[in-house]
C-alpha cells in the first residue's frame, strides 16, 4: 500500500537512489566491488564537480555547490534546512507498479485531460489491484 501526503509545518520529503546486489546474482564480490567504487569519495566528487548530482557524502557537497549552484543565491542555506528537516519518503513493496502508473497516467492530469484527484484516484485503484 502507498499512499501521497502533504507534507507540512516546513519539513521536505526526501529521496534517493541506490544500489543492490541481487541474491541470485554469480558476481556478488564484483558487484560490491564495483558498488564500492561508484559511491567512493571520489566518484562522488567527480560527479559533484561536473554539476552531476548532489552528493550523499557531505565532505563532497562542496564541489557540487562550487558548480552546479555557483550562480544560485541561498542554495546551501536552503539545501541544508531541507536536509535537516527532511523525511524518508516511504515505498511500498508495489513501488515498481506505482511508479509505472505515473508515468502512464499523470500526463493525462498534467496536460489538463483529467482532474488530479481523478488521475490519482486511478492510479491508487490500480496500484492496490496488484
Amino acid at each position: 500500500m502507498w499512499e501521497l501526503r502533504n507534507v507540512s509545518n516546513g519539513e521536505s520529503v526526501t529521496a534517493g537512489s541506490g544500489f543492490g546486489i541481487s541474491a541470485s546474482s554469480k558476481h556478488k564480490d564484483e558487484a560490491w566491488k564495483a558498488i564500492q567504487v561508484l559511491t567512493s569519495a571520489e566518484a562522488e566528487q567527480y560527479l559533484a564537480e561536473n554539476g552531476r548530482a548532489l552528493p550523499a557524502r557531505t565532505a563532497q557537497q562542496s564541489f557540487w555547490f562550487d558548480v552546479a549552484a555557483k550562480d544560485v543565491a541561498g542554495a546551501k542555506e536552503t539545501l541544508a534546512y531541507a536536509m535537516e528537516h527532511s523525511k524518508p519518503y516511504p515505498i511500498g513493496n508495489n513501488w515498481n507498479t506505482v511508479e509505472n502508473l505515473m508515468t502512464q497516467y499523470l500526463p493525462l492530469a498534467l496536460a489538463g485531460s483529467e482532474p488530479a484527484a481523478k488521475t490519482m484516484e486511478t492510479i491508487q485503484n490500480l496500484a492496490t489491484q496488484q
